[in-house]
């Protein structure tokens, strides 16, 4: 598509939406928002359920909408506490000024969870399995009996 019949196709669709008047010209774009994000860094791994996301915006006046909510600043410095689930959380970050390209962030923060996986040697495997369950946890089976076990019988257990 030539430039031309972009800022036509633009120019249509903003007098679609309202934005501006039949044959007028769409506003003019002067810059860029520039966003930085200073904390956390991409890829933090976190241990709390909460995660404070810092940075700042230019131009100061900039909405700064953190998970699609509108986050306190001061100045061209923001602040928003996110909520961490389990494992990894992605985290997106918008700001957009009049007259300006919105810019765009997203940041990834790994919260991982431990979990004591309980002494099961000897135990049922379906008691396993319903104990390894209630943990939240996947148990997989494997039945590795071999002849012996075929010829002299015997409770089944788990062995590891």
């Amino acid at each position: 598509m030539t430039p031309a019949a972009r800022g036509l196709l633009c120019a249509f669709c903003l007098a679609a939406l309202g934005l501006v008047g039949c044959g007028s010209s769409p506003p003019k774009v002067v810059g860029r928002v520039q966003l930085t994000i200073t904390a956390p860094a991409d890829g933090a791994i976190v241990r709390e359920q909460e995660v404070t996301v810092r940075g700042r915006v230019s131009p100061a006046g900039a909405t700064v909408l953190v998970e699609g909510r509108d986050v306190s600043r001061s100045g061209a410095a923001f602040t928003a506490s996110v909520p961490v689930g389990d494992g990894t959380t992605l985290i997106d970050v918008l700001a957009e000024a009049p007259r300006r390209t919105p810019a765009v962030a997203a940041l990834r923060v790994r919260r991982p969870v431990t979990v004591v996986i309980p002494q099961l040697a000897d135990a049922p495997p379906a008691e396993a399995e319903q104990r390894l369950k209630e943990l939240g946890l996947r148990p997989e089976t494997k039945d590795t009996g071999d002849l012996l076990d075929d010829l002299f019988g015997g409770r089944v257990r788990v062995c590891k």
